[in-house]
């Protein structure tokens, strides 16, 4: 008997202990699952069923243990004070019945195990709120994987088939201007200051593209020509009447001269840019002149050291080459967003209006690219947007006079409005940008069919699992908690009574064995039917020890009195084998 005294306590604390193992292999395979990979949506499923069935199984042994608890608890307090037996039905179904904490009997018969039975009942919760704790949500890292997939670059074709410029259609095609296409392109970079939008193969992607295209570069004009920078502030000066210039384009121009050097043709063209309307020169926009690259030339007030003189300002004049220049660009799409890079730039040769003669010889049709008339083409849309001057008027108001300048981003500048970026690196990006810009319209490239195979890195979104550890620990370690202290609570019922109880038939059937039963219960109520009779309910019974051996439930004033007391001891020092004792049952039997 003394290890059955043990074995509820044990069953206890066991549950205690598994529930708490349970806990923690939930805790620590959601810990396992924290930042991987979503692979398959029956993965997902079957981690979910697998951290579900640990909270359940958790929760399982924590109520089961807090409920074996509670039924030590409530035999104890059975034997403390006289409960209705209205009320000890309360006692008994409220763990298994919600409805009997609406009964104010079970309230006013035991308080403190109707809150023990709210426990038990609220331990649950621990399945419901452990398994949220494991969420589905985008990973930080996108899935990455390379395709190789046609790129088109750009489709600079044979001269006769190109389509940046317009050229002569009687005899060689000699250059005219730039095309339409190519204007467009040039004033959409002009007043945005950005490359255009390019087309993304995929909406998350990176690939990297080796072309030849056209670049400038810009500076001052080489060191020690003095007298040219002389020549041109002088002649600008010589322009300052009703107003003062700040800025003015132009590009070399032979009007039959003894020079032939660009220093020598600068100023004619500039003279030509700032003469009246009425001149009989039109300012060309291309350069036709210069032997080694094509050259745009601008002027700007050097800051610092300008007079109050209208005809007595100082000025910088820097020039810009073309030049051939082989690229290898970086583009990435990130959701439609494109992000450039240009991470290899390398200025290869310069470029000029006789460039492909050199280059082909004598044309015939089918033997020469075209790359020249592209680059042409550009510089050329360039040019025509910036050549002219910019001065104050004799109100203070800048106003432009053919040149687009100041419908351009390119106002921004150190020069003109004290930004960051000189108007030269302005210059230069720009025509970087329409030279990736001609990405954005597939007019002007490949098609599919000649287009190179690439590596295009693509990027797509993929769920990975978190895991908010501390909202499971705070839910296992209070339902740990207040399991472990009703477990413990029994215990004491337990060692304080010197026995365990169950909740069963059988517990029920031998406390009740009482004759005085007989009397209270009429025959109409042995059905054991619902509900109760008021007068039966309301009849108050308690648990007491009759004898060293006899437990039972008593009537509560028969309790008092202390007859049932006399009649039970009478009986057990009888004997239940003695002959007084079979005589008196078998008299009763008779009887009945």
């Amino acid at each position: 008997m003394a290890r059955l005294r043990f074995l509820v306590p044990s069953i206890m604390c066991g549950g205690i202990l598994l529930g708490t193992l349970a806990a923690v292999a939930h805790h620590l395979f959601y810990q396992s699952l924290n930042g991987k990979i979503v692979h398959s949506d029956n993965q997902q499923q079957w981690f979910f069923r697998i951290g579900t069935g640990l909270a359940f199984l958790a929760k399982t042994l924590l109520t089961a243990s807090a409920a074996l608890a509670y039924t030590q608890i409530l035999w104890q307090t059975l034997r403390l004070r006289p409960i209705s037996l209205h009320g000890v039905d309360s006692l008994f179904g409220a763990v298994t019945s919600a409805w009997n904490f609406t009964d104010l009997e079970l309230w006013r018969s035991g308080p403190t195990l109707a809150i023990i039975a709210l426990i038990v009942w609220t331990l649950p919760l621990i399945s419901v709120i452990t398994p949220a704790t494991l969420t589905v949500r985008i990973a930080a890292h996108p899935n990455q994987t390379i395709y190789n997939v046609p790129i088109p670059s750009i489709d600079y074709g044979r001269i006769e088939d190109q389509r940046f410029a317009l050229l002569n259609d009687r005899g060689p095609p000699t250059y005219i201007g730039p095309a339409q296409r190519i204007m467009r392109l040039m004033s959409s970079i002009t007043s945005q200051g950005a490359i255009l939008q390019i087309p993304a193969p995929f909406p998350n992607c990176t690939y990297s593209i080796p072309f030849y295209g056209p670049s400038i570069s810009c500076g001052p004009t080489p060191i020690g020509d003095t007298s040219f920078q002389e020549d041109v502030g002088k002649l600008i000066n010589h322009y300052n009447t009703a107003g003062m210039i700040f800025y003015v384009g132009f590009v070399p121009k032979n009007l039959g001269g003894t020079g032939t050097a660009p220093s020598d043709l600068a100023p004619v063209g500039l003279n030509v840019t700032l003469g009246s309307p009425n001149d009989i020169v039109n300012p060309p926009f291309f350069d036709e002149e210069s032997k080694d690259h094509a050259r745009f030339y601008a002027a700007t007030l050097k800051p610092g050291l300008n007079s109050n003189s209208r005809n007595n300002q100082t000025y910088e004049t820097f020039e810009c080459g073309l030049y051939n220049t082989s690229y290898v660009v970086d583009f990435t799409f990130n959701n439609g967003l494109q992000d450039i890079i240009v991470t290899n730039m390398k200025q290869l040769n310069g470029v000029y209006s006789g460039y492909e003669l050199d280059q082909c010889g004598d044309w015939i049709p089918g033997t020469c690219g075209a790359p020249s008339k592209a680059y042409y083409s550009i510089m050329d849309a360039f040019s025509n947007q910036m050549i002219g001057y910019v001065e104050n008027s004799y109100y203070g108001h800048p106003i432009g006079v053919r040149t687009q300048l100041m419908n351009s981003v390119l106002m921004e500048t150190t020069e003109i409005q004290q930004t960051n970026m000189t108007l030269a690196q302005a210059f230069e990006q720009t025509v970087l940008n329409a030279t990736l810009g001609l990405f954005s319209d597939p007019y002007f490239l490949q098609n599919s069919t000649t287009a190179s195979i690439l590596p295009v890195l693509v990027s797509s979104p993929q769920n990975a699992y978190m895991y908010s550890s501390r909202n499971l620990i705070m839910s296992y370690g209070i339902g740990i908690f207040i399991a472990a202290a009703v477990v413990m609570v029994g215990i004491a019922c337990i060692w304080t009574s010197g026995d365990s109880f169950g909740a069963s038939f059988s517990t029920i059937l031998r406390t009740t064995r009482n004759t005085e039963f007989d009397a209270i219960i009429q025959p109409g109520e042995t059905d054991g039917a619902f509900p109760l009779s008021k007068q039966l309910g309301d009849t108050k019974l308690i648990l007491r020890r009759y004898g060293d051996t006899r437990t039972a439930f008593a009537l509560a004033d028969t309790a008092r009195s202390g007859d049932q007391r006399s009649e039970w001891t009478e009986t057990g020092a009888k004997g239940p084998g003695s002959s007084d004792s079979l005589s008196g049952t078998m008299q009763r039997n008779t009887a009945r």
